[in-house]
């Protein structure tokens, strides 16, 4: 069962509007993950030979880390990777190994 006041005003947005969409928000939009955006960060990640980490990629299109992991996943179809540090061996490690 609805609620009577959600039933009215549902019918005044329809009487002012003639449909039940909901109006434009102002603001920034949600997502900035467009086709140009996608390009550019495609056009960059090949360029730099995909060694450039998320975070600098954010910054250099002035977008949060977490957009651009979502970007480069989704969009781009990559897996973003950390460097991982690895001992270096000594000469008696690598004679043994």
């Amino acid at each position: 069962m609805v609620n009577r006041n959600t039933a009215y005003d549902g019918e005044k947005v329809y009487e002012a509007t003639g449909s039940i969409q909901t109006r434009p928000r102002s603001g920034q939009p949600k997502s900035v993950r467009t086709e140009q955006k996608v390009a550019e960060v495609e056009a960059t990640s090949i360029q730099k030979e995909l060694n450039t980490s998320l975070c600098q990629l954010a910054r250099d299109h002035a977008v949060s880390p977490t957009t651009m992991g979502w970007l480069v996943k989704s969009n781009l179809g990559l897996k973003a990777l950390a460097k991982q540090k690895v001992e270096l061996l000594n000469p008696q490690q690598r004679e043994k190994g």
